[in-house]
C-alpha cells in the first residue's frame, strides 16, 4: 500500500505508528501495531478520566467540610466540621452541630457557645456563662468533667436521676447522664476554712435541678 493511501486510511492515529506500519511486511504485524495504538489511547482516556473524578471527589469534600449549618441545616448532627473547636453564636447554631438539644438557662447570660468535633463530627458542647460557671454535654453516659482527682462530696437523686457532686480547688460541678447524653456543671468560688468553696455547692446543685426539670420537661 502507498504511503498516502494508508496514512488516509488509518487517519488519527499516531503518525510514529503510522510509519512503522507502512514498513510492516506482514498483516499479522500491522494488526498488531493498529491493536497497540488503540490500547494506548484506552489507557489515556482511563487516566484522564480518573482525574477528573479525583478533582470532583476533592471539591465534593471541601464544600462538605466548610458548609454552615445555617445555610438550610435541615439534618441536625449532620455538619462536618473542619476544625476540632468551633466557637457558633447560638443555642441554635450549637444544637444544629450538635443534633440535639441544649438546655437554656434563663437566668444566665451566655458568654460564648463551643462545640468540639473528631474526625469531622462534633461530639461535645460546651456553654460558657458570664458569671464563670460552665454547662457541658455529650452522647453517652460517661464522665465528662475533664477533671481528675477532684473530691467527691456526695450523690442525690433528682427526678429519678442520679447527680455526682465533686469538688476541685476552686471548682465544684456536678456531672449526671439522662436520655442518652452525659452532663457536667460547674462553677467556681473561693474556698472557706475547710478547704470547700463556700457559695459554689449550693449554687451548682440548685443550677442542675433546673437543668434536670428542663430536660425532663418539668416545671421548677
Amino acid at each position: 500500500m502507498k504511503a498516502d493511501k494508508f496514512t488516509e486510511a488509518v487517519g488519527g492515529i499516531d503518525e510514529n505508528i503510522i510509519a512503522q506500519a507502512i514498513n510492516t511486511d506482514s498483516a499479522e504485524k500491522l494488526e498488531k501495531l493498529v491493536r497497540a495504538e488503540k490500547m494506548r489511547k484506552v489507557r489515556g482516556c482511563v487516566k484522564i478520566v480518573a482525574a477528573i473524578a479525583a478533582c470532583i471527589c476533592i471539591a465534593f469534600t471541601s464544600a462538605t467540610m466548610i458548609r454552615d449549618p445555617s445555610e438550610g441545616g435541615n439534618l441536625p448532627g449532620n455538619v462536618i466540621i473542619s476544625n476540632p473547636i468551633t466557637y457558633v453564636d447560638s443555642y441554635d447554631e450549637m444544637e444544629k452541630y450538635l443534633g440535639y438539644s441544649v438546655p437554656i438557662l434563663k437566668e444566665k447570660t451566655p458568654k460564648s457557645y463551643v462545640v468540639f468535633a473528631s474526625d469531622g463530627r462534633a461530639e461535645s458542647g460546651k456553654v460558657q456563662y458570664s458569671d464563670g460557671s460552665e454547662l457541658k454535654t455529650m452522647r453517652g453516659s460517661a464522665d465528662i468533667s475533664g477533671i481528675f482527682g477532684a473530691k467527691l462530696l456526695g450523690d442525690i437523686n433528682i427526678s429519678g436521676v442520679t447527680v455526682h457532686y465533686y469538688s476541685f480547688e476552686s471548682t465544684v460541678y456536678s456531672v449526671w447522664s439522662i436520655g442518652g447524653y452525659s452532663y457536667c456543671y460547674s462553677t467556681h468560688a473561693d474556698k472557706d476554712a475547710s478547704g470547700v468553696p463556700n457559695t459554689a455547692e449550693s449554687d451548682v446543685y440548685s443550677v442542675t435541678e433546673k437543668i434536670i426539670c428542663i430536660l425532663k420537661g418539668e416545671t421548677k
